[in-house]
Order: structure tokens, then C-alpha cells, then sequence
């Protein structure tokens, strides 16, 4: 089944709180006034857009030489100016993968000619291996400065200070002049190169030109380095180009002890700011900052936080689009919006913001609408409008919403908080009732916050359990500890008491220790549990006999214990890594024979209103022959209807009119996804498909770049994150011999299908399909 549902980005079904990845004041091109003619530079050492690279730089105002001149033959005094910014992130820049620059005519858009000045020695770029002032190594290593006009060859080159040039060439066409100062200066770029030699400070050392292997714009490259030990390190030669930049106007600068030079409200534009005049943006407050985050932190790059209706939401921007995401909703809001948070989504013109918003309903269900209108001038206030359906309240005969509707006016305010940062989290009271047992889903779950008692601990890794975080620590002599890090929230007030979830040792691939049985009324037991780790290393299973009491007036009784089992899965290295996972309640797998079963687990619903159709039907691959049923042997789907608990019925159609199967398990329904992988697409146990080589084989058509082959792997590509971790390419070869990856690749696909989630297929289930087909192809 292909579905319209390319725009649609849903959040993760885990939920967060708690620590917060620190971010700087969040800005790119669009937001900033520019002149061509009145010098600024924006607040040095923090790029333009902030998630272009990593900074600020370790020497961000350093002058390392008061003395030097502009590097191009020009006199901003009347007129000529040089234009210090990025290449790549300007209007028709290239952008850098999913970092996109404002759409323009080229790089050498004439909107790029205008000030301010902004700092770009730490662009993100691949990566570098000589020493620098950057915090890490993929990165640009110099100052790109624009000449007046993108005109080749007009402007010259010219050495900043007295020294010794040579021509060093390669694909940039480098120009290295030793300064007398001992900094080197490395010019990149130009044609009509000078003889090497002395050059006197303003010589020609060649002309400004776009020379690079693969092209770039007109501009000038230039890179500062310093002798750092036995070698040279890369700094940021911006703060003495302004130093150089004022003398030519004629203009005060100041320089401090230390050599950085001083902050200057007249020229340089605060951190977060849109102007010189402009202060920084100031915070306001909103009820939803006491509620819980839904998780949307781990996705989504929010550069600030905005107040809506009572929720918190976080603004994403790239180039001219706008995201507004849901990020700590209003508690009746978080089940409805957490599977889909995406509340706006469209472009801005700095005056205007225009796209789609969403509306949420329980019975009728989501839908979007357009809406456009104005951002203060303030920027810090944005109000859209459009017109969105409202649902009658009637009920079918069958006892579904009726979901007739009418148009009516909405309007969507956003107000300004502040700048997403670290910052604690509210400590939660009044928790519900604990509830001990695991359960299969976690829908509609909602995360606590980290227990006091654990806040500061570091652990190893982090695992799944019971819908909750918990965090491993491991001892050199074989101990382990597992402590609730986020637990969901009936088990905050419980985790609070008592952290610790498991306490005791491993023993080659075997855990034995105790844990802990909550009570209210009776008090907290820790009783013991053993049991093994899964052959991949991914799961751990603890057995043991549960403390079971009865209560009455007060007096507890002790009754005959129960069988327990914990079961808990590997979510990831880091904290991080666990936010970008679905969370998982997985229950323990049966201890039978480990054969695969396909038994009926009475899940199967083939009734025609019955949606999503994937899911109802448990295939969850979505296969659906253009055929029917009764000719499926003849047309080549003899495989679907010998599969294990395979059934039809005749009113239930995709929207093209097609039967549905379906299979009496989700076990089934899993496994005939690795078949169809292994025997219909034809990958081996360690194939390496793409997005775009499934998508090809779905859709039944040769041509790569038909729309429809790209459509459906753009929406495996915009699913991909909420179970890779991060968003997956559409050639991106994907390992089928790693479970994980290979797990994460069947989430994908199923939540493609399904328009949603499909929490209904646990890992266990999945795996327990997946060796049902393993089966089946050797009795083949």
C-alpha cells in the first residue's frame, strides 16, 4: 500500500526529560538585517545559522596581529567593500547535507554582498587532521571574504603584512605568505598568481577568483596559522581583519590585556540578535515548561523554545523553513501529539510565516490545514490563521464517529520563551499508582524524571525495561547494577524510593541477583531473579518467584509467590542514543523449544472499516497482490497463500480495490516480510539493500527516478529516524546481517504501511517471524 504520507514526521513513541543538550542563541542568514554599505559583524566566534558547524572557537576574539592591512586591494572608505561570510550557507549556497542554505540564484546571489561579517573558520566540512582553534576536526580551517562584486579577476590579492610569498598551488591554487610577524597566511582561490619573493604589506599576490577543483564562488579564502609546539596551528584570523577593517574606515576599536578585542555595540551584533540595536532576545514563561518533554528534543534541532496554547513547542529552522514541534505539550495534549508532533510546517519571509498546521482528534483523527500570517517585528510573536474542519459529535449505526464536518476559522499564536538550553527539570509529584508488571506496548507512556538518588551516576549503557530507562553499571569483578533512570510515571513515585531495579553479578552469559517487587501497601521487596543474555548480547531475561501479598485493614498477608520474569533490551550507549529509540516494554519470549510459532494470537480483524489495514490484517509489509485471491497461484503469489495462517476476505480492499491477506499472527505477519525479502526481493542473510532498491521493488518499476520509486523512498528516508537514530540516506546500504539494523529497517517499513508506529510487533515477535522464515525457506 502506498500511502500520501511523505510530509508526515512522527515523533518517537519515547518520551524525555531531564538533561538537555546545551545550544547557543539559534540564528541563520534570514533572520539578520544586512546593509551593503553599513559595516557589522555578527557576535564572533558563533556561526551563521548556528547548526552550520561547531563553536564558538577557543580564541574567538583574538587579535593575533593589530598591524595588518585588508588582504584585497580595495578602499571601504569610498565605497568598496569586503564581504566576510560563509559560502555554502549563504543564499544559493550548497548547504551541507541536511543543513540547507536560503534558496537564491548561486552562490554569488548579490543578497551574499551585504554585511555583517560573520565568523566561519569552524563550518562544518570534512574532516581536518591539523591543529586548531575548532572544537572538533570536520571543519573549515579559514575565513571566506567576498570581493565588492562576484566579478572574476577584478579585485587583486595582496599581502596583509610585509613577508615572503610562494606559489604552493594544488586544487585551491594556494598562495602561502610568511608574515614578518612569523603568522602564516595561506590565500586560496586565486588566478594571475605573483612571482614568488618578498612582498611588501599590499603587494599583489594574485586575483581574487573562484579557482577550485570542482568549482566554488568568487571570494578569498584565508587561513592564519601560528607556530603551535613543533607545528602550526589554524586560528581565527576574523577579529584582525576587523581591526583592519575599522583603520580603513577610519573608525575606534578597542583591544583588551589579553589581546581579544573588546565588545562594540556601535559594529558588532549580540549573540541571538538581529541587529546592532537589537537586544538580545528576552525570556518569557509558559505553564507548559512544568510538563513533561515527549521526546522531540532527541529528533529535532530546536533552536528556540516558543509558548502555544499551553504547551511548550521548539522552533527548527533551515534556510527560510519553519518547524514548530511539540516539545513539552499540555497533559491532556502528549498521547495525541506524541506520534506526531510536527504542529507547523512551512517558509518564512522574515515578515511572514505560510504552510500547514495540524489539528488533533481522538475521534475523527489528525488532519492539516493551511494557514499564513504575521511575525511581529519583534520576532518575537507569530500568528498564523486558516480554516479547519470541525467534526459533528454524531455516531454511525455501528457505533463509530460519524465525522461529518464543517469549515470554521482557527488561528495558532506562538509567543517567544527563550533559547533552547540546558536547563533542570521540574521534579514530578503526585504520581498514579505503581504498576509492576510489564506491559506489551508503550503507548501513550509518558517519562518521569531521573530519581535523586541517581542524577549523578555514570553508567555504561542503557536498556529497555517495563516501558522505562534504566541505566547498567558494571563493576571490574563481574558486578551489576541497574537503577531507573526515566521511569514511565506511575513508577515515578516508586523508582524514587527505591532506584536500584536489579543488583547482583554476571556470570559468562548468565545474571543472577535479586530485584525489586513494588508495594504500597506492603512495603518494597527484593526477591531474586537469574537468567540468561541473549546470543546477540541485546536482551537479558531474569526469572524468579514474585512476593505476592494480601492486603486488608492494614495488615498485609503473605500468599504463595508467582512466577516472574523481567525482560530488558538494549537501547543504546548513551542517553542519546536510547532517546532516538521507540521505547520498549518488551514482555519475556517463551522458553518453549524456541521453535517460531504462527498460532492464532487473535489479533487478525479483516472487518472492511477496520484501519489501519497493515495492522488489522497483520501484514505488516502491506503485500497485496493485483489480483484476486483465486489467482494468485497462476500470477506468482503461490507464497502468500501457503504461508502459515493466511485468510481473506472479500470486502477487505485497499483503496485501489485490491484484497488485503492476512494472517492469523503477528508472528506470521513478520515472517513473511524477511521471506519476502530473502526470496522476492532476493537479498541474502547479509544483503546490503536501499531505500531506493526497496522502493523499486515495492512499486514493481525498473526506472530509479520514477516518482513513484522516490516518493517511497523519501518516506522510508523521513521514517528512518525514529528507529536508526538518525535519518537514513536513500542509497544508504543498510547491513540485513546486523539484528539492529535490520529490526530498525523493518520498523521503517512497517510504520510506512501502517501511517504510524506499529508497536503491536515487538522485537520478540519479530523475531520469532523472522525464524518462522528461516524455516520455511529450508524446507523449501
Amino acid at each position: 500500500m502506498i500511502r500520501d504520507r511523505l510530509l508526515l514526521v512522527s515523533c518517537l513513541a519515547l518520551l524525555c526529560l531531564g538533561q538537555l543538550v546545551s545550544r547557543t542563541h539559534a540564528i541563520d542568514i534570514t533572520d539578520l538585517q544586512r546593509s551593503p554599505s553599513s559595516f557589522s559583524y555578527y557576535a564572533l566566534g558563533h556561526l551563521v545559522p548556528t547548526n552550520g558547524g561547531s563553536g564558538p572557537n577557543s580564541a574567538a576574539r583574538h587579535v593575533f596581529n593589530p598591524n595588518i592591512r585588508l588582504p584585497m586591494l580595495i578602499d571601504p572608505a569610498k565605497g568598496e567593500h569586503m564581504y566576510c561570510n560563509s559560502q555554502i550557507f549563504g543564499y544559493g549556497g550548497n548547504g551541507w547535507g541536511q543543513i540547507k542554505a536560503p534558496r537564491g540564484s548561486g552562490s554569488n546571489d548579490p543578497r551574499n554582498y551585504q554585511f555583517p561579517d560573520m565568523t566561519n573558520i569552524c563550518e562544518i566540512r570534512g574532516e581536518k587532521t591539523a591543529p586548531s582553534v575548532c572544537p572538533t576536526k570536520t571543519i573549515h580551517q579559514g575565513q571566506d571574504c567576498r570581493p565588492p562584486t562576484p566579478v572574476d579577476q577584478k579585485y587583486a590579492g595582496v599581502a596583509v603584512e610585509d613577508g615572503t610569498s610562494y606559489f604552493q598551488g594544488g586544487q585551491s591554487n594556494v598562495v602561502v605568505l610568511t608574515g614578518k610577524s612569523k603568522i602564516i597566511w595561506n590565500y586560496l582561490h586565486m588566478r594571475d598568481i605573483a612571482p614568488d619573493g618578498a612582498k611588501a604589506s599590499g603587494q599583489k599576490l594574485g586575483m581574487v577568483s573562484n579557482y577550485l577543483t570542482g568549482g566554488t564562488s568568487i571570494h578569498l579564502h584565508l587561513e592564519a596559522k601560528i607556530v603551535s609546539g613543533r607545528s602550526y596551528k589554524h586560528v581565527d584570523p576574523l577579529p584582525s581583519l576587523i581591526v583592519a577593517y575599522q583603520k580603513a574606515l577610519g573608525n575606534s576599536y578597542a583591544i583588551d590585556d589579553q589581546g581579544d578585542l573588546a565588545f562594540d555595540p556601535r559594529y558588532e551584533i549580540k549573540e541571538g540578535a538581529t541587529s546592532v540595536d537589537d537586544p538580545t532576545p528576552s525570556r518569557s514563561s509558559c505553564a507548559g515548561e512544568n510538563e513533561a518533554s515527549i521526546g522531540t528534543e532527541a529528533l529535532y534541532a530546536f533552536s528556540s523554545l516558543w509558548c502555544h496554547n499551553g504547551s511548550v513547542v521548539g522552533l527548527v529552522k533551515n534556510g527560510t523553513r519553519r518547524d514548530f514541534i511539540y516539545f513539552k505539550p499540555r497533559r491532556d495534549l502528549a498521547v495525541l501529539v506524541r506520534d506526531d508532533p510536527v504542529l507547523f510546517t512551512g517558509q518564512t519571509d522574515n515578515m511572514s510565516y505560510t504552510g500547514k498546521a495540524s489539528h488533533y482528534g481522538a475521534r475523527c483523527g489528525n488532519q492539516q490545514f493551511e494557514v499564513s500570517g504575521p511575525v511581529a517585528s519583534s520576532f518575537q510573536h507569530v500568528s498564523v490563521s486558516g480554516r479547519r474542519k470541525v467534526f459533528s459529535a454524531g455516531v454511525a449505526p455501528d457505533g463509530t464517529p460519524e465525522c461529518r464536518y464543517v469549515h470554521a476559522d482557527q488561528r495558532l499564536e506562538f509567543t517567544y520563551i527563550g533559547e533552547y538550553a540546558e536547563t533542570p527539570a521540574p521534579p514530578l509529584e503526585n504520581a498514579p499508582v505503581e504498576i509492576p508488571f510489564p506491559s506489551e506496548t508503550c503507548k501513550g507512556v509518558v517519562l518521569a524524571d531521573t530519581p535523586s538518588s541517581v542524577s549523578g551516576m555514570v553508567f555504561d549503557n542503557y536498556w529497555f525495561h517495563n516501558c522505562s530507562i534504566v541505566g547498567l553499571v558494571k563493576a571490574a569483578d563481574g558486578g551489576r547494577r541497574m537503577f531507573f533512570v526515566r521511569p514511565r510515571t506511575d513508577l515515578a513515585t516508586a523508582a524514587a524510593r527505591e532506584a536500584a531495579v536489579f543488583r547482583g553479578r554476571v556470570f559468562g552469559d548468565r545474571y543472577e541477583g535479586e530485584t525489586i517487587q513494588f508495594s504500597k501497601a506492603c512495603g518494597d521487596f527484593y526477591y531474586d531473579v537469574s537468567g540468561p543474555v541473549d546470543p546477540d548480547r541485546r536482551g537479558i531475561r531474569l526469572s524468579g518467584a514474585r512476593p505476592v501479598f494480601a492486603s486488608s485493614g492494614g495488615t498485609c498477608k503473605k500468599l504463595e509467590p508467582e512466577p516472574s520474569c523481567l525482560r530488558f533490551t538494549y537501547a543504546g550507549e548513551t542517553m542519546k542514543d536510547a532517546l532516538s529509540r521507540p521505547l520498549s516494554g518488551e514482555k519475556c519470549p517463551p522458553e518453549a523449544n524456541g521453535r517460531p510459532m504462527a498460532n492464532d494470537d487473535s489479533t487478525l480483524d479483516l472487518s472492511a472499516d477496520c484501519v489501519p489495514k497493515s495492522v488489522c490484517s497483520n501484514n505488516f509489509p502491506a503485500l497485496t497482490p493485483r489480483a484476486e485471491p483465486g489467482e494468485y497461484a497462476v500470477k506468482g503469489f503461490g507464497y502468500i497463500t501457503a504461508w502459515p495462517g493466511y485468510k481473506v476476505s472479500e470486502t477487505f480492499r485497499d483503496k485501489n480495490g485490491f484484497v488485503i491477506p492476512g494472517f492469523i499472527s503477528r508472528v506470521a505477519g513478520s515472517g513473511i516480510w524477511w521471506y519476502w525479502m530473502r526470496e522476492r526481493a532476493g537479498y541474502a542473510a547479509d544483503g546490503r539493500p536501499t531505500f531506493r532498491a526497496l522502493a523499486r521493488a515495492y512499486a514493481g518499476i525498473a526506472n530509479d527516478q520514477d516518482p513513484a520509486v522516490v516518493n517511497y523512498a523519501n518516506a522510508y528516508r523521513i521514517h528512518s529516524r525514529l528507529y536508526f537514530g538518525r535519518q537514513i540516506g536513500i542509497d544508504e546500504a543498510i547491513d540485513l546481517s546486523d539484528p539492529v539494523s535490520r529490526w530498525d529497517l523493518a520498523q521503517t517499513m512497517f510504520h510506512h504501511e501502517a501511517g504510524r508506529r506499529v508497536a503491536e510487533v515487538s522485537q520478540t515477535i519479530f523475531e520469532q517471524g523472522l525464524r518462522l522464515a528461516e524455516e520455511r525457506m529450508r524446507k523449501n
